[in-house]
């Protein structure tokens, strides 16, 4: 904040040197040249300084014609700005022309003639010496007043790079939606404790570890080849996000929707890399993924790029003089041993990575890396988390104890799909209740007292995302069928009726806690992508323009 007032100081101070100066637009005046009778018409095009009072101007050429009255006026633009003499001239067939006006006194001339110039204008006209500061604080006036401002959907299409993604699952549950994945939620993992990993919405589709990278030597793990996981390699910055999150989906059962099943299949046969560079060029996935953004994420971004090429341009000659390859390692002589070596870099951003159970394995699927890594394989009703922890408990170890350089998140079932499929199945398991107690009296006087809190018509269907035929199909196990097939008791069907009722209940109340949990999420995206600056940068120009942020500046010390 320090820095940011004292920099609307500097343009503050720089604006009243300007009005001290004079400004660029005291120089868009007219000159008029008189020439004597018989001189040549060309002479005029000489740069005469304009003009700083116009009655000034007009007495001396009233003096001069009452002296000699054959004086052509010569009309001539201001050279104190570039191209303002050119904008000042009449155009005729693409020259430029001069523009003479009557003569007076001189019965010879009856009108107004056009002289085309032989000669082209001077290309370069002397300005000014205020001029070169004057527009330079406007430049940076305009490029201030454009990098605070909001960014629009086309910035945000046509911009080609990506953003840098806080560790926030609604951030993450939104870009889902907006790619058309179905069905599944983005949990914040507080601990890796058996107790805890029970609590998540099953399945549990996939881990995302975020860690604080550093470099290692990962030939020991040996990535593997394996077709029927599907992964790409990040070819991109800052879009780790999205590579972790489409090496989990990819390779679920989940409903992933159009767009990303057309690219799945275009890319089914490409190489890791060249799938992760056709993921970074999808314009699809990169316009949700930047879609929380806003214009000073792309500036940080673009500058941050600039920085790592101008250092590796510099570093260039160095790394060939030292022997060293283009990744910036010493080349090793033949036959010495690679050693394992490990280096944490406290100013090396953070990375996602992949954690997922596929073909009968739990993988690392980690973009900056060859390929997927096998972490061990895993029994068909076996909880594969638990081949996934040793690795995770790894990581942390590695950083010093207390200092917090991780987090993890579960991709899982949402619970809203789960809640609404329940639903349906009590809807269902209530109705072939309702033909199996009919005609008994006794029972429906029971439930007539107690009906059940979900009404199965077009509008409440519509509430809770089902339809009737997804209540019709909803699966029903063969034990409840056996059930209640056998009992004839009223007192016992009504039993079963309070437990269907008590279930219909929760089912309806997890799905309305999570539909409140989603419009949470859309408030903070919403909070995310919110931008003040444009309104800040002018209530600070605001105060500056009374003095007072100077004042402001000094209290704040």
């Amino acid at each position: 904040m320090r820095r940011f007032l004292s920099a609307i100081m500097t343009l503050t101070r720089s604006r009243r040197f300007k009005d001290d100066r004079g400004s660029n637009g005291d120089c868009g005046g007219i000159a008029r040249v008189e020439i004597p009778e018989g001189a040549s018409a060309t002479a005029a095009t000489s740069r005469t300084p304009p003009s700083a009072e116009p009655d000034i101007a007009r007495t001396r050429e009233r003096k001069a014609c009452e002296s000699d009255p054959v004086l052509d006026e010569i009309t001539v633009a201001s050279a104190c700005q570039p191209h303002a003499a050119s904008r000042n001239r009449p155009i005729i067939d693409g020259r430029q022309t001069r523009l003479l006006g009557r003569t007076r006194g001189n019965p010879g001339v009856t009108g107004v003639g056009l002289d085309i110039m032989d000669e082209p204008p001077r290309r370069n006209p002397k300005r000014k010496a205020t001029e070169p500061v004057t527009s330079h604080l406007q430049m940076v006036d305009d490029l201030l007043r454009e990098a605070v401002a909001p960014v629009t959907t086309n910035d945000i299409r046509e911009w080609t790079g990506w953003c840098e993604l806080e560790s926030e699952p609604a951030f993450f549950n939104v870009i889902l939606r907006d790619y058309g994945v179905k069905d599944v939620k983005i949990q914040e993992v507080f601990s890796i404790d058996d107790d805890f990993l029970r609590l998540l919405p099953q399945p549990v589709y996939g881990l995302i570890f975020l860690y604080q990278y550093f470099s290692e030597d990962y030939e020991a793990e040996e990535p593997s080849e394996d077709s029927q996981v599907w992964f790409a390699n990040q070819t991109t910055d800052n879009a780790c996000a999205t590579v972790a999150m489409m090496n989990i989906i990819m390779n679920s059962e989940v409903e992933i929707g159009a767009e990303l099943e057309a690219f799945k299949e275009t890319t089914k046969d490409m190489s890791y890399p060249l799938r992760g560079q056709a993921l970074s060029m999808n314009d699809h996935l990169r316009t949700i993924h930047n879609s929380l953004t806003r214009r000073l994420d792309h500036l940080n971004a673009d500058l941050f790029l600039s920085g790592e090429v101008d250092r590796f341009d510099k570093n260039k000659k160095k790394r060939k003089a030292s022997g060293s390859t283009s990744t910036g390692k010493k080349k090793k002589p033949h036959g010495q041993a690679k050693k394992k070596r490990k280096k944490i870099n406290p100013d090396i951003a953070f990375h996602f990575v992949a954690i997922v159970p596929a073909a009968g394995s739990v993988w690392e699927l980690d973009g900056l890396k060859s390929g997927p890594v096998n972490l061990g394989s895993v029994e068909a009703d076996a909880n594969w988390v638990d081949v996934a922890k040793p690795f995770i408990e790894a990581r942390m170890l590695q950083f010093e104890e207390g200092a917090v350089y991780f987090n993890v998140m579960a991709l899982c079932r949402s619970p809203l799909a789960t809640a609404s499929t329940a639903l349906a199945k009590t809807v269902r398991q209530l109705s072939l209740l309702s033909q199996r107690a009919e005609g008994n009296s006794e029972f429906s006087s029971l439930a007539a007292n107690a009906p059940p809190p979900f009404v199965a018509d077009e509008e409440g269907l519509h509430a809770f995302g089902l339809t009737s035929k997804v209540v019709e199909e909803a699966e029903v196990e063969p034990e409840f069928a056996s059930r209640i097939k056998d009992v004839a008791d009223a007192a016992e069907l009504f039993t079963v009726y309070e437990e269907l009722v008590t279930a219909q209940k929760m089912a309806m109340g997890e799905y309305k806690n999570e539909q409140a949990a989603m419009y949470t999420d859309e408030h903070r995206l919403r909070g995310r992508k919110m931008d003040n600056m444009a309104a800040i940068h002018r209530w600070l120009e605001a105060i500056a323009g009374h003095g007072k942020l100077e004042e402001m500046a000094r209290d704040t010390q």
